[in-house]
């Protein structure tokens, strides 16, 4: 199956699916969440779920200043990245000293309740710290993903590999 056809069928599942670029994606994968409208780098995106809103962040490998800076300046729900906040670097790479601070000051001011972090070279890792989830699934080309329910009392992990 082509990355665009495991898009397709994931999306066939779930009512929705967002997604930010990685260093190592495939090219149709971006090409995919543009052309459904659902690529979240360096943007926010808000989607009904029933009769809510939920809004979510994201932001890729292609950073700059001016998307830092309009991101530090709005609240969401959801905020999804592929690198992981320096608060939490060093716990989602192990012994590699990883992590970014203007993510860190990204999330303070916005106060998401989730953040996804794409970027991941062990098991999955979920951290439950000031009242913010971390997630972080295992590489995708080593089978991982992670399935969620968000309800907006809270946020139920329905699987994760």
């Amino acid at each position: 199956m082509s990355s665009p056809e495991i898009l397709d069928f994931l999306s066939n599942l779930s009512q929705y699916i967002v997604g930010v670029i990685g260093e190592n994606d495939d090219p149709s994968i971006s090409k995919w969440l543009k052309t459904k409208g659902v690529l979240l780098d360096g943007k926010t995106l808000s989607l009904s779920i029933g009769p809510e809103r939920i809004k979510f962040a994201g932001l890729g490998v292609n950073v700059n200043q001016e998307v830092v800076g309009r991101l530090r300046k709005d609240n969401y729900d959801i905020f999804v990245t592929y690198y992981p906040p320096l608060l939490l670097g060093n716990k989602f790479m192990g012994r590699y000293s990883v992590g970014y601070g203007f993510l860190d000051e990204i999330i303070e001011s916005a106060c998401p309740s989730l953040v996804v972090v794409g970027l991941s070279y062990e098991a999955p890792i979920i951290i439950d710290k000031n009242n913010i989830l971390y997630l972080s699934p295992s590489p995708c080309y080593r089978g991982g993903y992670m399935l969620l329910e968000y309800d907006f009392e809270k946020l139920r992990i329905i699987s994760y590999r």
